[in-house]
């Protein structure tokens, strides 16, 4: 087998399916990213002996291009031969290094499909996102996080066997994530943290507060719809 790429047409990629394995990089030509076709190339010359690499630049061949117009480029499709013909085991777009070597290593049967890592890098960052839109915050951190915060914070104080906090968390946590840049939201555990409670004079709970420059601007007690909770950081960005 080939130890580089191989270029490759409309009228010829389908001649290297008498090969077991074939790995399709598709490309825009001239504007090929450097460092992934270096890493096919790498590939191509490391596994010469158990795939081919193909090389199509998709602006010079109309029906590749239409076939895979689904893929943003650069993209990999690694085909294997099957019974009944070569058959696709994965494909990728947006490729980056790290990317080529996990399709080469799925097709070799040496790693883990990349659909998958895909699909829990995309669930760790959605996580992420959310954790980083809301979080905890202690007494020992509630100086630093809320009341020298530059923009507005919302301040959910809750306790876990509160059954309308149940109610109200996930409220805040969705207008973390949408108002996410503009205000923080927060939550207060006011069973690890009874100083903040007799502070703020938190009866009962839940309890919502909105601080801004260090001082509370808006207060609600109980479960409240969406809106309200809206409505008061509304209110706040208003008053900046």
């Amino acid at each position: 087998m080939s130890a580089d790429l191989i270029p490759a047409t409309d009228d010829t990629l389908r001649d290297l399916y008498s090969n077991p394995r074939v790995v399709i990089y598709l490309h825009e030509g001239e504007n090929a990213a450097v460092p992934t076709t270096h890493a096919f190339r790498k590939v191509a010359k490391k596994h010469s002996d158990e795939i081919v690499v193909a090389s199509v630049d998709v602006t010079a061949n109309p029906n590749t291009a239409a076939r895979y117009r689904h893929l943003k480029l650069p993209a990999v499709v690694t085909m294997e031969k099957k019974i009944f013909g070569m058959r696709e085991k994965s494909h990728g777009e947006s490729l980056r290094p790290a990317d080529v070597r996990a399709h080469i290593a799925f097709l070799l049967d040496q790693g883990e499909d990349p659909a998958e890592i895909a699909a829990r890098k995309l669930a760790n960052t959605q996580q992420k996102a959310t954790e980083d839109a809301t979080k905890d915050v202690s007494a020992k951190t509630f100086k630093r996080e809320v009341l020298k915060s530059k923009i507005p914070v919302m301040v959910d104080f809750w306790a876990p066997w509160c059954g309308p906090c149940q109610q109200v968390s996930p409220i805040v946590e969705s207008l973390g994530e949408e108002y996410k840049g503009r205000v923080r939201v927060v939550k207060v555990n006011v069973d690890d943290n009874e100083s903040l409670s007799r502070k703020y004079n938190i009866a009962s709970i839940p309890t919502v507060m909105v601080f801004h420059q260090g001082a509370v601007v808006q207060t609600t007690h109980g479960a409240q719809p969406r809106r309200n909770y809206q409505r008061m950081l509304e209110q706040a960005l208003a008053d900046e």
